[in-house]
């Protein structure tokens, strides 16, 4: 195996929890859900409910699909990377990690048989990668502290539009693949 890693984050980046949740909520109530989800300062009764809604079994083996993740992974593998998924365990919910895993047996297995999974409740920062691929500001912050030349690779969303540091590249889910972008990854490949 080689150190030449690419570090996939599941939720917002391969896996859409924010589209499946709002969904779920939309079914429980009227009441306004937030744009962003991943605040600190929710109300108490939407926290209860999203973790009504975690706590469901299948419900997080049934996310839908980001296609420009998977895309953007499969380009990864395709230039030699090895694939590793990097995901955030629910603490409350355990059948997640597990259902977490089957979700990437479904989506990633065929773009890389051989693809490693690390489920997590401690954060992201210690893991090595050379690049890394996730949706949330602070666990890239808390990465490229210990990966002062990792690339971080950044889909562009409304919860993370006002974030940005040197080493991060934000890319456009919906028009993902610019020679900037491939040029980057390139660089890390290539590296030393």
């Amino acid at each position: 195996m080689t150190d030449k890693i690419a570090l996939f984050d599941m939720d917002g980046t391969i896996a859409d929890y924010d589209s499946a949740m709002k969904t779920s909520l939309a079914r429980l109530g009227n009441e306004e859900i937030p744009q962003d989800l991943h605040v600190d300062n929710l109300p108490p009764w939407l926290e209860a409910r999203m973790g009504l809604i975690k706590s469901q079994r299948g419900w997080w083996k049934s996310l839908p699909v980001i296609k420009s993740g998977l895309n953007l992974m499969q380009l990864c593998a395709d230039m030699g990377f090895n694939i590793h998924v990097l995901t955030q365990g629910p603490k409350r919910s355990k059948h997640a990690w597990a259902e977490k895993y089957e979700w990437c047996e479904e989506f990633v297995a065929p773009i890389c048989e051989d693809y490693g999974i690390s489920v997590t409740r401690s954060g992201k920062g210690l893991h090595y990668g050379r690049v890394f691929v996730d949706d949330y500001p602070p666990y890239m912050q808390e990465w490229l502290k210990h990966r002062p030349r990792g690339l971080g690779l950044m889909p562009t969303l409304e919860t993370n539009k006002s974030f940005s540091y040197p080493q991060v590249y934000k890319y456009n889910p919906s028009n993902w693949k610019t020679e900037e972008l491939i040029e980057k990854l390139k660089l890390a490949y290539d590296r030393n």
